[in-house]
């Protein structure tokens, strides 16, 4: 990081707020971490000024309106590796070591996510077999639904996973929900 980075840290966790302020400045030396109690307080402190933002899925999930543009730029901070609908997730527990690494890596792939590295888009088909996924329609289903062939909606799928980097069909579920194609 060679730019100062503002970064947003909300939590209503006193000790993972600060604490992941500390690691941020020791480790990571050109950050200003600012720590909120709630998503709401964010909003209410010109929330677009910040770089990075670190939370928890549950404000994420009552706040995706003002999220979901900004999920290059969304670290979601869990307590397992699950990938979530798009958004970056980092675990928390860990050991140090392999928390930096992590963040590092969380670093990197958001630095070049706003360098223009955009997710490709899903196509017209794929968004419609992507909403019978969440269904819980199967491959056979889906195929006589859309009127195409089994082989294509493998096709599709292939290539929803391959374009999101999802291979669950909770994960599928949730992206689908976050950015508006189902409810």
């Amino acid at each position: 990081m060679t730019q100062e980075k503002k970064i947003a840290i909300v939590t209503p966790c006193a000790l993972c707020g600060h604490g992941l302020k500390q690691i941020l400045s020791e480790f990571f030396g050109q950050t200003h971490c600012d720590v909120f109690n709630s998503a709401d307080e964010l909003v209410h402190q010109h929330p677009d000024s910040f770089d990075l933002y670190f939370l928890l899925a549950e404000p994420v999930l009552l706040n995706y309106d003002f999220f979901l543009p900004r999920r290059n730029k969304t670290i979601i901070l869990t307590e397992q590796s699950n990938p979530s609908a798009g958004f970056i997730t980092l675990r928390m527990h860990t050991d140090l070591s392999s928390f930096v690494d992590s963040l590092q890596e969380v670093l990197d792939k958001t630095i070049s996510a706003t360098k223009g590295e955009t997710q490709e888009e899903l196509s017209g088909r794929e968004v419609e077999v992507l909403k019978l996924i969440t269904r819980g329609l199967i491959n056979k289903e889906i195929a006589d639904e859309l009127c195409i062939s089994l082989n294509t909606v493998l096709t599709h799928r292939k290539n929803i996973t391959s374009k999101l980097g999802i291979k669950t069909v909770s994960g599928l579920t949730f992206y689908a929900m976050m950015n508006g194609y189902i409810d």
